[in-house]
């Protein structure tokens, strides 16, 4: 298995703790004086197992060097154009001759989603003067700064914004949330800047603070659009922040459960009509790509009671055993 290392933003950082460091780091690391490491972003993912990979690299296209495609089955009733789902395999760190896989991202509940997870990005999104994040106001409105290298379709004409987590641009719920958090950052900090003169902007800046439950529909510019309709389309905050982000709120969520909307299994980034992906085969294949046991491995250590038949499991879901089995 060949080992993809981090972009050097993400790499696991080596300086030496200091435990009267004023400001915690954004990347996580010495937040554990005892473990610096824990939680950090570049750190290799623990394991409660040992891996256990049995992964053939096989591509749908030549545009990913490493992946992990999803065999489709000819009668599958609605991907009826393809033979292959892609799926590009995580990034991986080189421990003692094995692939691990490494969190680019922090661990931590630490905002790391508004103010990135490495020293250099949380640099990029700060603006130069009074501890506040970057914006750019519109129709007298503050938004997220634009994106300069972004993942989100350029081409299609859309505005990509940029925040803490590359994942913004994905939909426009995501950009409506990640920009009331920019706003209510900036709110406290140009509140703290008037109270307290004396204050340096490290000072002011440094005041931190289920896929089931995607829906169909999303309300965007007074109209109630498909969610399938909206992947990398952030362009609807601009158009109409107050009423998606009354969506968001106002609108009654879907249950924590085993159902997901078609948005997510058929649609998820659709760029044209049964081309998208399906969210939770992803996810199971990527419990593969991972190299993680069997369930009832887990139990075995866990509980000490494996499961010996697919009824204790899903006692009254028919359905359920039938796609197991």
């Amino acid at each position: 298995m060949k080992v993809i290392l981090l972009p050097p933003a993400y790499r696991r950082q080596t300086t030496p703790c200091e435990p009267d460091e004023k400001f915690r780091r954004a990347d996580g690391r010495c937040n554990n004086l005892e473990n610096p490491d824990w939680g950090s972003a570049g750190s290799t993912m623990p394991r409660i197992l040992p891996n256990a990979y049995d992964v053939d690299p096989d591509c749908c296209t030549n545009e990913q060097p490493e992946c992990f495609n999803i065999p489709i089955p000819q009668d599958d009733e609605y991907f009826t154009d393809r033979n292959c789902m892609p799926l590009v395999r995580s990034t991986t760190t080189d421990v003692n001759g094995v692939a691990e896989q490494s969190n680019s991202l922090t661990a931590y509940i630490d905002g790391s989603m508004v103010y990135g997870s490495s020293a250099e990005h949380m640099a990029e999104l700060r603006d130069s003067d009074g501890g506040r994040l970057k914006d750019v106001v519109t129709r007298r409105h503050s938004y997220l700064p634009p994106a300069v290298d972004a993942a989100c379709r350029n081409e299609t004409g859309e505005h990509c914004f940029e925040a803490g987590d590359e994942r913004v641009n994905e939909q426009p719920g995501l950009a409506a949330i990640h920009t009331i958090f920019m706003r209510e950052h900036n709110r406290l900090a140009d509140g703290l800047r008037r109270r307290n003169r004396n204050w340096d902007s490290d000072q002011i800046f440094e005041v931190r603070f289920g896929h089931s439950l995607i829906p169909e529909e999303l309300a965007v510019n007074n109209q109630v659009l498909m969610f399938k309709d909206l992947f990398f389309k952030p362009t609807a905050v601009l158009n109409s922040m107050d009423r998606l982000t009354e969506s968001i709120c106002g609108d009654e969520a879907m249950a924590m459960d085993r159902q997901f909307s078609h948005s997510v299994t058929r649609h998820l980034f659709q760029e044209e009509e049964r081309r998208g992906f399906d969210l939770v085969a992803l996810n199971l294949q990527r419990g593969r790509d991972h190299g993680l046991q069997p369930l009832n491995a887990y139990r075995k250590i866990c509980s000490g009671t494996p499961f010996t038949d697919l009824s204790q499991l899903f006692p009254d879901d028919a359905t359920a055993q039938a796609v197991y089995e």
